[in-house]
């Protein structure tokens, strides 16, 4: 017999319901997921918002292993955030602590899925990064990423972008090194507020490390406090995009 099914999805979960409420970047709303697969599958089913679930797979079998105090950023399509105090996930009042991709960072910035404006996943996720890509492109900036994708930029993926940045196409790296800026500040300013032992960076952006990573660990030293950055490791998912199944 299966012991349980544990189910980690991007948005605001109601985890005694069982039921997704609100997943702005894959438009659903009030989907009863529990409820949808007990309807086929005879075990119990836990549903909860996937950087949760992933902050408590690096919690007890990733990198923040034993921390009391961590604070998980995965950064992908959307951004999301897991906060462990004390040795436990914060929910917060009503179990949707953590959704930090929509801390607005830019006022009147650009539109996000969520309906806000200028979320911090608009300037530091996924779609930004290749949105900075496509706008150097448009510019007349040449790119290797033109050739790769057959003039199709739609078609970049992370580790295409990952390859590109690795042959020295400029466009390339001075998009890493912009989103990598702007994924250090939300992180400096997270890192005020919740004085994290460990900081973890995990999701699709993440494969982009070698790049990614050193542009945010030197935003941090720019910008969170002395007393704050000097204390705390800042490093990646063990599991990368598979922390949230080892949360499960």
């Amino acid at each position: 017999n299966l012991f349980g099914i544990g189910i980690g999805v991007p948005g605001l979960v109601d985890v005694a319901a069982g039921e997704l409420l609100f997943a702005p970047n894959l438009n659903w709303r009030d989907v009863p997921l529990r409820d949808m697969v007990q309807e086929i599958i005879d075990a119990p089913v836990y549903v909860m918002n996937e950087a949760n679930q992933a902050a408590l797979g690096e919690r007890y079998f990733g990198s923040g292993r034993d921390s009391n105090y961590m604070l998980y950023v995965s950064s992908g399509i959307g951004i999301g955030g897991g906060i462990v105090s004390n040795g436990r996930l914060i929910e917060g009042a009503t179990g949707f602590a953590g959704e930090v991709g929509h801390m607005t960072v830019v006022c009147d910035g650009l539109p996000c899925n969520c309906g806000n404006h200028g979320c911090w996943e608009t300037e530091a996720g996924l779609r930004a990064l290749f949105r900075r890509i496509e706008t150097a492109v448009a510019e007349g900036r040449q790119s290797w990423l033109v050739e790769a994708t057959n003039g199709n930029l739609d078609r970049m993926d992370v580790s295409l972008v990952v390859v590109a940045a690795r042959r020295g196409d400029e466009v390339t790296l001075q998009a890493l090194r912009e989103t990598g800026e702007w994924l250090g500040i939300g992180l400096a300013n997270l890192m005020n507020v919740l004085n994290p032992r460990n900081v973890v960076f995990g999701g699709p952006l993440s494969t982009a490390h070698e790049f990614i990573l050193p542009v945010i660990r030197d935003t941090i030293s720019q910008r969170a406090w002395d007393w704050i950055r000097d204390q705390a490791e800042i490093g990646l998912a063990d599991h990368g995009e598979d922390a949230t199944v080892f949360g499960g």
